[in-house]
């Protein structure tokens, strides 16, 4: 449940004074209950409703301040693990670069006057492995920036 609701719910539950009367009927042969008295023989309806003394609000607000740093803390600790894990994602996008690199220069030889391949198309690939590269690493950093800024946001919401 979120922590906002139960707030909120136990708020209600002990700040709710006004209290109104419920009345249960048979109209029909069908059980209705309303606010009002909706036949003759209407009988009303005794709802006790627990109030807790100020002690247990207090110690209630405690436990749900408690919580909500500690989800706080736990968000701010696996957005962390998450950039963790993007860093090493880019590390091996980077070796499965430079292999991919090292096996296509394979296919390559220099001349005097530049290099020439002994395959068709295989500096296009070259060129589209770099491309893939920066446009992967470039997506992870946006990534790593996002959470950052959800660390930030969470980090200056400290009690």
């Amino acid at each position: 449940m979120d922590v906002r609701i139960f707030s909120l719910v136990c708020l209600l539950a002990v700040f709710s004074t006004a209290q109104a009367e419920i009345y249960k009927c048979t109209v029909d042969g069908k059980t209705i209950f309303s606010d009002q008295a909706c036949a003759t023989d209407a009988e009303i309806i005794e709802i006790d409703v627990y109030k807790p003394s100020a002690e247990d609000v207090q110690q209630q607000q405690q436990s749900t301040q408690g919580f909500s740093e500690s989800s706080r803390v736990s968000e701010i600790l696996a957005l962390k693990k998450k950039n963790e894990a993007l860093e090493n994602k880019k590390l091996q996008l980077q070796k499965s670069t430079e292999q991919q690199l090292k096996a296509l220069e394979k296919k390559t030889y220099s001349v005097p006057n530049g290099t020439v391949s002994t395959e068709r198309g295989v500096f296009q690939k070259m060129a589209d492995v770099e491309n893939d590269y920066r446009r992967g690493v470039n997506n992870i950093n946006a990534e790593i920036q996002k959470n950052e800024n959800k660390i930030s946001k969470l980090t200056s919401q400290a009690p």
